[in-house]
């Protein structure tokens, strides 16, 4: 939620609009909301974002858009389609303390657990690997 700068009231932003569909004659009442000509446009500029990194849900119309919902749900988010089906979109990111946590479960040598590519000697390596046959 936004707050409103002139009245101090909060108004919602398009990730809280995102949890309801658009209430309209004949859709799903299932978190519907009425919304003004603004929050339906915050709420589908939103949306674009949000799901551009999923290929199915990306180029979805207005009127599609207008009967989903997208929640976030810890590191993955969730879509709810017309029908009332929920897929999973996993993130594609992964945070720093899962980072941190997959670093200590991996059971490297203390020697190398902050060596990145670029500390790798390769003039140890005295075979041309380009001309080998795949």
């Amino acid at each position: 939620m936004e707050k409103d700068s002139c009245n101090g009231a909060t108004r919602p932003d398009g990730e809280y609009l995102a949890k309801y569909r658009l209430l309209k004659p004949g859709g799903m009442l299932y978190f519907a909301k009425p919304m003004t000509a603004d929050e339906l446009s915050e709420r589908r500029i939103f949306l674009r974002k949000a799901l551009a990194p999923y290929p199915r849900w990306e180029n979805l119309s207005n009127a599609q858009l207008e009967d989903i919902r997208f929640y976030r749900a810890g590191n993955a988010a969730t879509v709810e389609d017309a029908q009332g089906n929920e897929y999973l979109l996993p993130s594609a990111r992964v945070t720093e303390q899962e980072t941190e946590f997959r670093r200590i479960r991996a059971m490297m040598p203390f020697e190398f657990l902050n060596v990145t590519a670029n500390d790798f000697k390769w003039s140890k390596y005295t075979t041309d690997i380009t001309a080998l046959p795949l």
